[in-house]
């Protein structure tokens, strides 16, 4: 039974050939046949080395956690572990006199600078051998020697024709005097074999094996690979092993005919076999229903809803077809939205019950979404700088806008679902919100172009705007030198939306008494937005300015993430330190701490339900209450007290064939 494997960085010796393949060494007869399995380790084996006469294999092992220098029968057996240096290391082979020789950027303050070593196959210290910068090393007759410099692998930068690329070193006397060979191309994987120098190059487009005389004269090309380049060429003095696509080929130089090899790989395929992991570690999108009492969430490219401490979870989609991304309710509350390219290109996708049904709307590459909170319509904006508008009832898809300078990755629908509010890039470094009446499709600019403006949101009673800008300029003396900077820049701001609105941060009038009756909450009426003057009614929040994440419209409160300045290089708190949940209470004109830890946050349409990241945990906190310093807001149990959500409910199930035709597709489209 034909078996075959993802066959890699193959070497040579004698009648037999080792390889790596699902992260094992596999060892099969030079002219191909069923492998057998040398290793089953817990790290990642790489550039394994025959040495001439088969006796040993050395390779570079990962089992305790460093690459390393490993070196084990060559027939298979246990494994030795010979070096200590914790950098890059690679093998490359054996030197004339038996030892191993490799490579290594071990007390080298650059890692591409690598240098060559040799080792006794019984131990000891490496030693370094004095050629400077070396990447692969090959011997010739009479000590002649040829030396790679930057040459690594070219297929993983095809066509590279920059100032690191793969270049030849020759001393073919054998006295020290090396001399750079005029070759075209991007070279890697020299070997001397008898009177000539073979090597890999892509000088004519693709990676093939070519081969020229010690002064770099009569250069030859011996193979004719189109699809897929040819890589990790090895030799052991008389035929050359090298990989191309997913293969081994043989050449042998005296019939100068190279040959693809049949190899089967009778193995389980671990890393191709089915399995789960868990929702948290892959946790991208996720936005909470209308009502607030479920989720949506997206992971590891799938999309599941569920309510928030109840019932069952549910998937939806095709099973292990496409991604699925941005998923998250209609104003109706019962039908789904989602971007799937399961079609081969980023489509639409909207279930409605049992079933689903995938809108034929060229969107692009598809980078914002949002459902507007009544009606069935949405928004996208996507890699063209397009903002568009879709009506799910009539099929329709219109063009609202587009920028020439830059994408709007923000959408946010007014409560009446009338009007839409997004940033609006006018050149490559200013960006303003915009905002556009959906019946007309007339967009008006409600901010200068003067600053960066986004996170764009709403007011649930329709009276303001909010967005953040990085518009206060308060200059930062540096600690070392005399340097100015703006590290806080940021604000959050609102646009009273009606002229003759109350000033927002004066308080109304109160007496004593205050009614306690719980006021209902009507539908929204339709937004009155007096467009004249509104740039000028911009104003600011009576709070410093920071590093502020995104905003958003609670019931008589304002929410917002700030985020602490950390270092670059993370002491002190790490540069991607997380942030803080704030909320700003328009009633006490005061601010306080909803959550500690806020990544991300993402507000449900009832104006109360705000659901908040903290790294791999998602918690859902009432955005109206103030914050609990008691047990509840410390409990860490998966409870309506606590707030925290249990993803462990979550069972994502992963086709590693199937993730992987999908990610070349997206990667390609």
């Amino acid at each position: 039974m034909n078996q075959p494997g993802y066959l890699r960085q193959p070497t040579i010796a004698g009648d037999a050939i080792v390889f790596v393949c699902d992260d094992d060494l596999w060892r099969v007869d030079a002219a191909g046949g069923v492998a057998r399995r040398l290793t089953a380790g817990l790290g990642e084996p790489a550039t394994p080395a025959l040495s001439p006469e088969g006796r040993w294999l050395a390779y570079v092992g990962r089992d305790e956690q460093h690459p390393e220098v490993y070196l084990m029968p060559g027939v298979g057996g246990p494994a030795r572990r010979l070096t200590w240096l914790g950098p890059d290391v690679m093998v490359r082979g054996f030197l004339p006199d038996g030892r191993i020789l490799f490579v290594s950027t071990y007390g080298q303050p650059f890692f591409r600078n690598y240098r060559a070593f040799a080792l006794s196959v019984d131990g000891g210290l490496p030693e370094l051998l004095p050629y400077g910068q070396v990447n692969h090393l090959s011997f010739g007759p009479n000590g002649a020697k040829v030396i790679g410099r930057n040459t690594a692998d070219p297929a993983r930068w095809k066509r590279y024709r920059g100032g690191t690329v793969g270049h030849l070193w020759v001393d073919k006397d054998g006295q020290g005097e090396f001399v750079r060979l005029a070759l075209a191309g991007n070279l890697t994987c020299p070997m001397w074999l008898r009177d000539r120098i073979y090597f890999l190059s892509d000088a004519e487009g693709v990676g093939n094996l070519y081969s020229c005389l010690p002064d770099g004269g009569d250069v030859r090309r011996h193979t004719d690979h189109d699809d897929f380049y040819a890589r990790h060429a090895a030799s052991d003095g008389r035929r050359i092993v090298y990989q191309c696509g997913a293969d081994l080929w043989l050449f042998d130089p005296t019939a100068d005919r190279t040959q693809r090899l049949e190899i089967d790989v009778p193995a389980h395929r671990t890393q191709a076999a089915r399995r789960f992991v868990a929702a948290a570690d892959f946790l991208a999108g996720f936005k909470p229903h209308p009502a607030g009492h479920s989720l949506a969430i997206e992971t590891r490219g799938k999309l599941f809803s569920f309510a928030l401490w109840e019932g069952a979870v549910h998937r939806r989609g095709a099973a292990e077809v496409g991604r699925y991304r941005l998923g998250q309710w209609l104003g109706d509350g019962t039908t789904l939205v989602a971007v799937s390219d399961a079609s081969g290109e980023e489509r639409i996708e909207v279930f409605e019950g049992d079933g689903s049904r995938t809108l034929p709307w060229d969107i692009g590459r598809v980078v914002a979404l949002a459902a507007a909170p009544r009606g069935r319509r949405i928004a996208l904006a996507n890699h063209r700088n397009e903002v568009l508008i879709g009506d799910l009832n009539s099929g329709d898809l219109k063009l609202l806008d587009r920028s020439h300078a830059g994408r709007s990755e923000e959408l946010a629908w007014s409560p009446d679902g009338e009007w839409l509010a997004y940033p609006f890039w006018t050149g490559l470094r200013h960006c303003a919100i915009k905002l556009a009446q959906i019946a007309t499709l007339r967009t008006t600019l409600v901010t200068q172009p003067e600053f960066r403006d986004w996170s764009p949101a709403f007011d649930p009673d329709g009276r303001y705007l909010y967005f953040l800008s990085a518009r206060t300029f308060d200059p930062v003396y540096d600690a070392v030198q005399f340097e100015l900077s703006f590290p806080r820049a940021a604000r959050p701001y609102l646009i009273a939306l009606a002229a003759d609105a109350r000033p927002p941060f004066e308080a109304e009038p109160k007496g004593m008494k205050r009614d306690a009756a719980a006021k209902a909450k009507d539908e929204p009426a339709a937004l009155r937005i007096d467009l004249e003057g509104i740039a000028r009614r911009v104003a600011a929040f009576p709070v410093p300015e920071g590093r502020y994440g995104q905003i958003a419209g609670a019931d008589g409160r304002a929410l917002w993430t700030v985020f602490p300045i950390a270092g670059a290089h993370g002491r002190g708190g790490h540069k991607e330190s997380p942030g803080r949940l704030e909320a700003f209470d328009f009633e006490t004109m005061k601010t306080e701490t909803l959550a500690e830890r806020a990544d991300r946050f993402e507000l449900a349409a009832d104006g109360i339900t705000v659901i908040v990241r903290d790294g791999k945990r998602l918690r859902a906190l009432d955005a109206t209450k103030k914050a609990e310093n008691g047990k509840a807001a410390r409990d860490d149990e998966y409870s309506r007290a606590s707030g925290w959500i249990d993803l462990g409910r979550v069972r994502v199930s992963v086709d590693p064939r199937a993730e992987w035709r999908q990610m070349l597709r997206e990667v390609w489209r």
